[in-house]
């Protein structure tokens, strides 16, 4: 090929500061990670005319977010929490786009309405169990959180975690997934017993630094296109496998 590829430039400074969902770009290839973290490099694409699926899942995120931070979060009726995201994804739709929309932005939020609609039903019966969400969005506590490398070395990890909630003693550490198949942590973190991506078990870094000492389970909040897979899906890591990621993270 006659295409040149640039070659990375040596770092004048280490890397002191990383996301947790960075880990997995280098996993995949460390090159487009080098553009993308490094460089800070980004796909334009100004021809847009319709919610993409990571805007689509932005959407959602946002009005999830906007639900953990009201009251109605503990609710234990599934109507009203319906019409408090319905109301909510009306609202971010106007904010972010105006009030008038291409077909396609309208057929895409019915969809949206329907995925939102069957987590209004699972979230009545979750918080129906004793389950109450304790934070939203929380990139971690006052103090930062550090993955210890060699020697003595560390590296910040930065992350924003969608929700964690508590239930007599247990605790929930949640990232919502809208993609259109439901996936398990399992799936997603690991190919050929290899791990492919490490955003969950680093979690648990950020989690201490909420002063959160008990042990957590790791897991998903799906909304994908099949209604009926809606809920909760948890990674049944134990500790042996959650030291092999901070292993393969350093």
């Amino acid at each position: 090929s006659e295409f040149l590829v640039r070659k990375p430039q040596e770092l004048s400074e280490p890397i002191t500061s990383l996301s947790v969902t960075s880990f997995r770009s280098y996993l995949t290839c460390p090159y487009r990670f080098y553009l993308r973290h490094v460089l800070h490099l980004r796909p334009l694409d100004d021809g847009a005319e319709e919610l993409g699926p990571a805007t689509f899942g932005i959407v959602i995120h946002d009005v999830l977010d906007r639900f953990g931070e009201d009251p109605i979060k503990s609710s234990t009726d599934p109507d009203k929490i319906r019409r408090f995201l319905n109301h909510t994804l009306n609202q971010i739709v106007t904010e972010k786009y105006g009030s008038d929309h291409l077909p396609a932005v309208e057929v895409q939020l019915v969809q949206a309405r329907a995925r939102l609609s069957a987590f209004a039903d699972w979230q009545a019966e979750w918080s129906h169990q004793g389950w109450e969400i304790i934070h939203t969005e929380t990139s971690g506590g006052k103090k930062p959180a550090f993955l210890n490398l060699e020697g003595d070395k560390t590296v910040e990890l930065r992350g924003r975690i969608d929700r964690i909630d508590h239930n007599a003693g247990r605790w929930a550490v949640f990232d919502y997934k809208t993609s259109d198949t439901a996936k398990t942590p399992q799936e997603v973190h690991f190919r050929s017993g290899e791990w492919i991506d490490l955003q969950l078990p680093l979690y648990t870094h950020l989690v201490r630094s909420l002063d959160i000492q008990e042990s957590v389970e790791l897991g998903y909040i799906v909304l994908p296109k099949e209604a009926a897979k809606t809920g909760e899906l948890f990674a049944n890591w134990d500790m042996e496998m959650l030291e092999s990621a901070d292993e393969k993270a350093i």
